[in-house]
């Protein structure tokens, strides 16, 4: 399909998740200390989904071509015949890094300020 038929896909997956994980967070007064880092690792996970689902269609062309292989599960098949650029892991590895400290940011205020 199209880019935004799996924008459309990827959207409608995760929006049902994200207000259960405020409403979560919001009313998570009782274990605050325990449960709203785990609340914001998931959501922060959510966006980490959505990050890479649109990243990554934008920036395989533009890696580098020399570096790729062939994805090997799908040998066979018209998937497996396709070469993917092997750099395509900077791209969830930025996203990985910029949310990580965006949490611990979090996290450090929060053992800081416990009350806050």
């Amino acid at each position: 399909g199209t880019l935004m038929t799996k924008l459309a896909n990827n959207f409608f997956a995760v929006v049902p998740v994200v207000p259960v994980i405020v409403a979560m967070y919001v009313s998570a007064d009782t274990y605050s200390t325990v449960l709203k880092p785990v609340l914001l690792a998931v959501f922060l996970s959510v966006i980490a989904f959505v990050a890479t689902s649109v990243l990554i269609p934008k920036m395989g062309p533009k890696l580098q071509k020399k570096l790729s292989g062939r994805d090997i599960n799908k040998k066979g098949t018209p998937g497996g015949e396709k070469d993917i650029p092997e750099s395509l892991g900077l791209v969830c590895g930025i996203v990985h890094l910029v949310l990580l400290q965006v949490f611990e940011i979090y996290y450090s205020q929060v053992q800081t300020h416990p009350n806050a």
